[in-house]
């Protein structure tokens, strides 16, 4: 019985080094691979093919290897243009029972049970699972416990480039409680300042 022939041309992509061991035959021959060039290391945990643009490769790597979860906090307020301020890492937010390790110097995953209003969002090319854009907003309460620079700088863009409806705000407001309230509060007041 005749053997199936291995795959000898690694399909353009992004890969987890077990993959590559698999591919190549063993740790030190994804070692001389990278060596020579015909893989690329992105990150401690994941590599792409050559032809794949960096930027492109670390959010391969979550629509491959983190079905289901949802791009957020700073790396999501920059995607929408609310802060100018660029993360170091990519974030997304995962369901509280996923089992999706942060493994990794190049994502930040983070544990909620406020995974909603998510929309599809396109960066660099590649299609991912995002908050809306009021949704978004919301995310300044991870970083600040009362309104500081970075929540004045996201609701000033959102409202100089989004259309403000005041009723989805608010519906989103409630799932946050108290602080969530008092941001649409205050978003509702900049937005009469505005007129």
């Amino acid at each position: 019985m005749k053997k199936k022939a291995k795959n000898t041309v690694l399909l353009s992509g992004v890969y987890k080094h077990a993959e590559l061991e698999q591919f190549f035959g063993s740790k030190m021959a994804v070692k001389r691979a990278v060596a020579a060039g015909k893989i690329d290391k992105i990150s401690r945990a994941f590599y792409a093919t050559p032809d794949v643009p960096s930027n492109r490769a670390f959010y391969s790597v979550i629509k491959k290897f983190y079905t289901g979860a949802v791009i957020s906090k700073r790396t999501l307020l920059y995607h929408y243009k609310l802060t100018t301020d660029q993360p170091s890492s990519i974030d997304i937010d995962v369901d509280t029972g996923s089992k999706l390790r942060n493994d990794t110097d190049l994502i930040s995953v983070y544990r909620t049970k406020k995974i909603f209003s998510t929309t599809s969002l396109e960066i660099n090319s590649v299609k991912l699972k995002g908050y809306s854009v009021e949704r978004a907003l919301f995310e300044v309460l991870h970083f600040e416990k009362k309104p500081g620079q970075l929540t004045s700088e996201v609701i000033h863009n959102f409202l100089a480039n989004h259309k403000y409806e005041p009723a989805t705000i608010h519906k989103i407001a409630q799932k946050f409680g108290k602080r969530g309230l008092e941001l649409a509060s205050l978003i509702q007041i900049l937005a009469g300042n505005k007129k």
